[in-house]
Formats: C-alpha cells, structure tokens, sequence
C-alpha cells in the first residue's frame, strides 16, 4: 500500500465478511403503530438505519431486519427521556450506560452482555479489539473494524515503520486520546501530531508534546454524549453543566447530617457523567465546592472592613485588632483553610510583608506564602 497522506487513509471500511454483525436479538418486526419519518441509509449495513415513531411519542432506530439498531446514538427514545441503545438487536454502548433514564438504574451492556460499570471500559477495549481485522501490505500494518474505538474514536490504525497513524470511518486522520499521528524513536516519542476528523488541533505543550486535549475532549463528548475530562485540573468550567445536579444532591446529604464522600454522588449527576470519568468529574465538583466556600469567605471578609496588608508598611511588627489568614489554594479537597486572629501582628523586612504572629507569640506565626492571602482590620 502507497504512504497514506496525515490526514486521510486512503482506503475505507469493507462491509460484510466480518465485519458483518449479529443479526439475533430483541425488536424483530416493526410495530403497528409505528410511522416511518426517516432514512439514514448507508452502503455499509452496520450502518443502515430508519427511524420510527410510535403514537405515544417514543422514537426507534431499526436496521434492515426490523432490529433496534443505530450505530451514532440511543436506538429507542422515551417520551420521559429515557434511552436504550441497541446494535442490530443487542444492548451495547462502548461509553456509558446503555440504559438510563428518570427513576431507571443505569444498565451498562457490551455486544448484548451486561457488565458492572467497574469493569465496562475493559469489556469495551476488548470487544472492540475482537471486532478488528488486521492485513499487512508490505511494510505496512492495517487495523481497521467497523465500531469506533470507545477512548479514541478511531477506526483505522496505519503502522508504517515507527509511525503509527489514526483514521476515522470517514478515512479522515482523527483521534481523542492522544495523538493521531505518533513517530517513536525506541522507547520515546519522537514526534506528533494532533487531529480530529481531519482538522490538525495541536496544543502549545511543553518540547515537541503538543497535544491539544480540549481539543479531544470536546470531540470525544460530541461523539459519545459522555462527559471527557479535557486534563486540566484548574479548568473548572468543564463540570459546571453538572453544578446543579451537584449542589442539589449536597443539600440533600447535609439536611440528611450525612458527609458528602464522593460515592455519594456516583451514578446521580446524570446518564453522562456514568462512564470512566464520572470519578474525575466528582472530584472537580467537590473542588468547585471549596473554591466557592473560600472565595465567599473571603468576600464576607471585605464586606466587614478587611482590607489587604498595605504594600506601604515600613519594616518592623504592626499590629491589627483582627487578621485573618486565608491558607493557600491546592488541588486538594479542602481548598485552603481560614484562620482568624485577633490582636495579632504584621511582621515586615526588608519593605516586604513576610508573615503574620498571634497576639503573644514571636513565633510559630503564618508566613506569608506565594498563594497565602492575608486581610487585616483596624
């Protein structure tokens, strides 16, 4: 096979032969009340669809044979919201819950077979390791199978010498775990390149690591309808379509006297948060938590006359009827800690404000750190 270009495989997805799908399974024959609405046809039959509406509202994808099938969404969808996605008859979602709706547990299934949300990302990888094909021509290695892999979105992976490229079912170069284009040199990475569905989004890392992960992310939330951590800890706008949910589910803990773990939001923050990252998401949200309680502290503070230690301090100790001491912020789950003193002191060198002793003390005082934040009040 001749070099593929970085951004399109030149050769596409074959139907049938193995890569033809199971036909047994629930949803045989279309129902009586049925009315047909829709096509989206496709030469390929693991991807021929038709939609359907019942009477009372409920919409279903069929294949072919009249099974529930749709290979980019929810197969069946209830008036109230629920879903269920099915492939040519069976259950199956790579990503989430592939049953889920208002008052249903999720269920999570793979080819037909249900499996505890634990152990869904490995049932995934496997089965879409089993659907692949592999075929060497000459120096070049083909992978390729009809489902998208369940991390990287990806369908096709050209290996020619120590570079390894990734494609989408459209051929086009495209992945969201990583890079799309990855050239080893022995055990490091030599270089890379990122891409999603044809279009580069290279980030601005560190040295030649330049992947663009919220790039990925966002490609991979579009394609799943699954929540993607984008690798940015600091980045707490990425939960806040949660947030509600969240504090709804807080009030309830605290009413109810009971600690707000993170198990106690698992599977209640809503279907798309059910995957592999419901436990990154959980813990952002307890961090947003603690950002907000400190920052609201902090304005309460100024609202009572606190004010920051004046920059115009000459050296020597000054002292203040109140000094509260605002720890410095980290990524753990206490955001900081507050601390109130009163008649303590403010202790200056060299024209610099360097920390803070309680009332009688000379030592064991605060310093006055990088991230600190120190308000002081007549």
């Amino acid at each position: 096979m001749s070099t593929s270009t970085p951004n399109r495989h030149p050769r596409g997805i074959p139907a049938g032969g193995q890569f033809a799908a199971g036909r047994k399974g629930e949803g045989v024959g279309l129902p009586a009340d049925a009315s047909e609405w829709g096509d989206d046809a496709s030469p390929a039959s693991h991807a021929y669809h038709r939609r359907y509406c019942r009477d009372d509202g409920t919409v279903e994808f069929r294949d072919r044979l009249g099974f529930f099938h749709n290979p980019s969404g929810p197969a069946v969808v209830y008036p109230d919201g629920g879903e269920e996605f099915f492939q040519h008859g069976k259950r199956s979602r790579l990503e989430g819950p592939a049953v889920h709706g208002p008052g249903v547990a999720n269920r999570f299934f793979v080819g037909g077979v249900e499996v505890p949300r634990h152990k869904l990302e490995a049932a995934a990888l496997e089965h879409w390791e089993t659907s692949c094909q592999t075929r060497q021509d000459g120096d070049t290695t083909v992978t390729e199978t009809y489902l998208p892999h369940p991390r990287g979105g990806y369908t096709t992976v050209v290996t020619e010498g120590s570079t390894e490229r990734y494609f989408d079912a459209d051929g086009l170069a495209h992945r969201e775990d990583g890079p799309a284009v990855v050239t080893r040199k022995g055990f490091f990475t030599k270089d890379d390149e990122s891409w999603v569905h044809g279009v580069r989004v290279d980030g601005s890392g560190q040295g030649r690591k330049r992947v663009g992960w919220p790039h990925l992310a966002q490609a991979r939330t579009e394609r799943t309808g699954m929540w993607t951590f984008d690798r940015d800890y600091e980045n707490l706008d990425q939960v806040e379509p949660f947030a509600e949910a969240f504090d709804a589910r807080t009030a309830e803990l605290e009413a109810a006297g009971r600690f707000a773990y993170n198990g106690e939001y698992t599977g209640r923050l809503g279907p798309s948060l059910a995957g592999e990252g419901e436990d990154t998401a959980i813990y952002l949200l307890q961090k947003r938590k603690s950002v907000r309680a400190y920052q609201a502290e902090m304005t309460s503070r100024r609202q009572d006359g606190y004010v920051d230690v004046p920059a115009d301090l000459l050296d020597g100790t000054h002292r203040y009827a109140n000094i509260t001491v605002f720890g410095g912020q980290y990524d753990g789950g206490t955001h900081g800690t507050v601390t109130d003193l009163e008649g303590g002191r403010v202790v200056v060198r060299g024209g610099k404000f360097i920390g803070v002793l309680p009332k009688g003390k000379r030592t064991h005082g605060f310093a006055a750190g990088s991230n600190a934040v120190v308000l002081v009040r007549r």
